[in-house]
């Protein structure tokens, strides 16, 4: 690994727990760790752990707000606990580039789902993980979509217009 500059080394300082904990044990330490350039090293070790803490954690929300809003049926039935969950499996992994969000929720519905969780709104993640493939229709049978007032089973019918914007219709019979 070469020698990281002082942005470099803070973003993987924002990303990383174990790596903040180091760097508030010993900052000297953790700034040689991260193979700092020589010119960077001590504006690193000087940076205040506190502060450092405080800004991962408004990264952490941030990402939240961002997936909740990608998945709001979800995080609804979740409570209080989708955000602990999300900020717990926030810490493992850090997406990068423009489908970083989509990609944060669907890691977060596909965690649900893996853990047979109930309260994961299947057309939710469904709708996330279109966005992010390359197929232009997807037709799928999905329980408990809210339309007129209850909980149904619907067909979820999603694609992707010219401009590759996602779009999406639920159909159900209603007796």
């Amino acid at each position: 690994m070469g020698e990281v500059d002082f942005t470099t080394a803070l973003g993987r300082l924002l990303r990383d727990p174990k790596l903040r904990a180091a760097f508030r044990r010993d900052p000297h330490a953790a700034a040689a760790r991260l193979g700092i350039r020589d010119s960077d090293r001590e504006a690193v070790a000087a940076l205040d752990a506190d502060g450092v803490e405080a800004q991962a954690r408004t990264l952490l929300e941030k990402r939240l707000h961002e997936v909740a809003t990608l998945l709001p049926l979800t995080f609804a039935r979740l409570g209080p606990e989708g955000s602990r969950r999300f900020l717990e499996h926030a810490q493992a992994e850090w997406p990068e580039g423009h489908t970083r969000h989509l990609e944060d929720a669907a890691s977060f519905g596909g965690l649900l789902e893996v853990g047979g969780d109930r309260r994961l709104c299947r057309a939710e993640l469904n709708r996330v993980r279109f966005a992010l493939g390359r197929s232009r229709f997807s037709v799928r049978a999905v329980r408990g979509v809210p339309l007129g007032g209850r909980f149904r089973l619907a067909v979820q019918v999603l694609w992707q217009s010219r401009t590759r914007t996602p779009k999406e219709r639920f159909l159900y019979l209603a007796l």
